[in-house]
């Protein structure tokens, strides 16, 4: 999913990263760092093919399971929160 992403393969990376969410939330469940991870490169993708509310959904989820299991001050919950305000900018909000 990272390569396609990587080389603007948004359709492609989107596949990938969906199954890559899958498999992770199957194996590690939806309160890990690395499921956070993954929604997060599935969401920027969905941002890059104009799915901002896809992507806002999944940004969101992913903050949430970051200050959860990985507390306020973390820099993961900062990349949350740009990642999110970054989407909400792009629609105007």
């Amino acid at each position: 999913g990272g390569v396609t992403h990587d080389t603007r393969e948004f359709e492609a990376s989107e596949g990938y990263l969906a199954r890559a969410l899958a498999l992770r939330r199957e194996a590690l469940g939806d309160n890990h760092e690395d499921t956070a991870a993954t929604m997060t490169n599935l969401a920027i993708t969905l941002r890059n093919l104009g799915r901002r509310d896809e992507a806002e959904s999944l940004y969101r989820q992913a903050l949430a399971i970051n200050r959860r299991v990985l507390g306020d001050e973390h820099v993961e919950v900062a990349w949350s929160l740009f990642n999110l305000g970054w989407a909400l900018h792009q629609q105007g909000r």
